[in-house]
């Protein structure tokens, strides 16, 4: 029953009073609200009781218009509760109060209200309607105004000097209020623009906050899902890691948050260094934005070490210089370079023993097949006339199967030294036809002319050009493919075409020869590699010769070409660069 009482009166105190204007997010709007209500109460309490008083004083007209008035603005009130219409109450008012202001003058009821009117009326039109609008709308009224008190027949009821001073208490107030609304208007301007940019701005905060937050669990996600063992630490101490990290350590996170990287490393490094002053500088240099990058070994929390590769990257966390450091196990890496090293080694010693067993068999043989050559010359000398036509052909084999044996010895050697990186070329300018064509020519001119070919040098140099290159490995070139032109040679001629372009100097050894098949050039510089293999071979050889040439071009820098037909002869370019 109370609480039924309460609400009852709380519903008709709301007639006058409307607490809409406390939750309403527009700021003009619940201004306006209040101002209804305001004026609402004081429309009332002047309305009523001077509408009654009227009828006390028999001015029946009067007091009915009064309580008319009184009685509208009661069920506009209640029509705006009902229907929210905030416009629909504001609009009837300003209308009511204007016509109501206007009976009163046009009446004379105005010399019985004082100036009242003209305060209220210029007060809510500026306030209801706005600056302009409200400008316009007491202007109107004034107008009217002006028109009743000089038109109307009441106009002898009011004194020259108060209609002087109503009026100019009508525009004092008019002028005063407009000046306010339109400071207002101005302010509530400056404010809803400053509103509207600190609600972009709080826009772009949140939007900001937001990308923050997806950036953060991004990177937490990246940190969580490494598959290397990351770290952050602040003050040489560890504060988080991630699971790669307790895996690797073998731990709990417990056991390593508030730990240093010194507290899971052995006393010193490999290298003799202390883990603790070592991890110091390394971090003091990391906090000056140098990234490190190092090689460490770390305990595990069971004691066993391992071997890794860490990273160190200043970064800033909660306003904090911290360090992200980045660990990953190369232990098995270790054990593959060592491994690596070991069999490099193993190579290296079995090269050494390969070069020193060379050497020692080049001696061997070649002692006694010097010794043999050289008896073999002193019997062919001492002994030709005496032995039988068919022995004489005897000397020369044993001369040219030691020379042949020598020649193998030679490009062996010469390969193996090549092969084992032990050759040191030395570069030097030389004119190419006065050190190189020129005398690997006349050491063939006797073969050649054994075999009844024409061996000549064709030179279409301009001057003396010279290159620069490794002289002797460059001759053996020249000489290797004259000689193996000469060899493969039966009929014709060898010729060495010397010419030059802007680069380079061309060396062209053509031979009219047997040739070689398009399929087995591919395996020309294949070492102990022969067109014909087997014993049905024509031709002598161990397939050397020209896999050696290959490597004497590539140490020189010399592009190798051929050009081959069968059974009508080759054609071997050697392009040597030009010295400066």
């Amino acid at each position: 029953m109370r609480n039924t009482i309460k609400a009852k009166i709380k519903k008709y105190f709301l007639l006058f009073w409307d607490d809409s204007f406390k939750t309403e997010t527009n700021i003009d709007i619940s201004r306006k609200i209040l101002l209804l209500n305001y004026l609402f109460i004081a429309i009332t309490l002047f309305l009523i009781p001077f509408g009654i008083l009227a009828f006390v004083q028999n001015n029946i007209l009067l007091g009915s218009f009064d309580l008319f008035i009184a009685t509208s603005i009661f069920i506009a009130r209640i029509y705006y509760f009902r229907t929210q219409n905030y416009n629909f109450l504001n609009t009837f008012i300003l209308h009511l109060l204007g016509t109501f202001f206007l009976y009163l003058v046009a009446t004379g009821g105005y010399q019985h209200t004082g100036p009242f009117w003209a305060f209220i009326f210029p007060v809510t039109a500026f306030f209801m309607l706005g600056s302009k609008k409200g400008l316009k709308a007491v202007l109107l009224f004034l107008v009217a105004l002006l028109i009743i008190i000089v038109l109307s027949p009441f106009h002898s009821i009011y004194s020259v000097g108060y209609k002087v001073r109503y009026l100019g208490a009508f525009i004092a107030t008019a002028t005063i209020t407009y000046y306010i609304e339109f400071i207002q208007a101005s302010t509530q301007k400056l404010l809803s623009s400053k509103n509207k940019e600190l609600q972009e701005f709080l826009s772009k905060l949140d939007k900001k906050e937001h990308e923050l937050r997806e950036r953060e669990a991004y990177y937490r996600t990246l940190f969580e899902k490494s598959n290397d063992a990351v770290f952050l630490m602040c003050n040489n101490t560890f504060v988080d890691c991630n699971n790669k990290a307790l895996s690797l350590f073998n731990c709990e996170k417990n056991d390593i948050l508030g730990k240093t990287p010194y507290d899971f490393s052995p006393a010193k490094q490999p290298n003799g260094n202390t883990s603790k002053e070592t991890a110091k500088n390394k971090i003091e240099t990391a906090l000056k934005g140098k990234h490190q990058y190092f090689e460490w070994v770390f305990k595990k929390f069971d004691g066993n070490e391992f071997y890794s590769e860490v990273s160190l990257d200043k970064i800033e966390f909660h306003n904090r210089k911290s360090i992200l450091a980045s660990i990953r196990d190369i232990s098995d890496r270790k054990k593959s370079e060592s491994a690596l090293l070991e069999a490099k080694e193993k190579a290296e010693r079995s090269e050494r023993i390969k070069s020193d067993f060379l050497a020692q068999m080049s001696h061997e043989i070649r002692t006694p097949i010097n010794t043999i050559m050289n008896y073999t010359y002193l019997l062919k000398t001492e002994f030709e006339d005496q032995v039988s036509e068919d022995n004489k052909g005897s000397f020369n084999s044993i001369e040219n199967a030691a020379g042949r044996l020598l020649r193998t010895i030679d490009l062996i050697l010469n390969i193996s030294d090549i092969e084992a990186g032990t050759y040191e070329p030395r570069m030097e300018v030389i004119p190419i036809i006065n050190r190189i064509i020129e005398p690997a020519t006349n050491e063939f001119k006797q073969s050649a002319e054994n075999k009844k070919l024409k061996l000549e040098i064709i030179n279409n140099l301009k001057h003396n050009s010279k290159v620069n290159v490794d002289s002797y490995t460059v001759y053996q070139t020249v000489a290797n493919l004259i000689d193996n032109a000469i060899k493969y040679t039966k009929t014709g001629k060898v010729q060495v075409i010397i010419s030059e372009d802007d680069k380079n100097i061309c060396v062209k050894i053509k031979d009219t020869g047997i040739g070689i098949s398009k399929e087995y050039i591919p395996h020309l510089f294949d070492k102990f590699s022969q067109e014909e293999a087997g014993y049905t071979r024509k031709f002598e050889g161990n397939g050397l010769g020209l896999a050696l040439v290959k490597k004497y071009c590539d140490i020189n820098n010399i592009d190798i070409f051929i050009d081959s037909e069968k059974n009508i002869g080759t054609t071997f370019t050697l392009k040597i660069p030009q010295a400066a």
